[in-house]
């Protein structure tokens, strides 16, 4: 079982399409799905909660008051795995792609399997190495994460070009990240200028 998970993830990480396919073979139903993924989110609060310990507390409001409130911190990753599942289901269908809503959500839960490992790798390296060394694993992690996810969806929705999904998915969060800045700042009250 073990030997089997961890080649599943070689594979993964090497021939993404085709670890991509070894994933979708398994045909998992919504419920199993969730299941998975509610395990995959306890165990990434779980990681940044024990990191805590050996951290300072964070000098951010929001950081600091996930880390108290456990059932909160696991809100916001609920949310990012469902807003990915159902945006990368929504938007693919858009431009033509043919993947289920199951098959989307089986791709995406599989990457963010995928990303806690990472997550563990940088929690290690920040802990032994220090900020610097985990800063860099950060940028690799990240840029890793769009091309998985680039190669994952282009086996489930049946695109051709990863490319072509990499470089859509990053001008669609960009655009994205704007708009929500912008109506950040639009609904945002003016400070008030401090007295001399």
């Amino acid at each position: 079982m073990l030997a089997d998970l961890l080649s599943l993830i070689r594979i993964s990480l090497r021939k993404p399409k085709v670890g991509a396919e070894h994933v979708l073979s398994f045909r998992l139903s919504l419920v199993e799905l969730a299941q998975l993924a509610a395990l995959v989110i306890v165990l990434t609060t779980l990681l940044s909660h024990l990191v805590a310990f050996a951290i300072p507390p964070s000098e951010d409001e929001l950081a600091a008051g996930l880390q108290s409130q456990p059932f909160q911190a696991l809100l916001l990753p609920t949310l990012i795995v469902a807003i990915t599942v159902l945006g990368t289901y929504l938007i693919g269908r858009l431009f033509g792609g043919q993947g289920s809503l199951s098959e989307i959500a089986t791709v995406v839960v599989w990457l963010q399997f995928l990303m806690l490992m990472f997550e563990f790798v940088q929690i290690v390296a920040l802990l032994l190495l220090g900020q610097f060394v985990a800063m860099l694993i950060l940028a690799v992690t990240i840029g890793l994460y769009f091309w998985l996810f680039s190669c994952f969806v282009s086996v489930a929705h049946g695109f051709r070009s990863a490319r072509t999904v990499f470089f859509t998915t990053i001008a669609l969060v960009l655009t994205l990240s704007f708009v929500l800045a912008y109506i950040y700042l639009t609904l945002s009250p003016p400070r008030e200028p401090s007295p001399v």
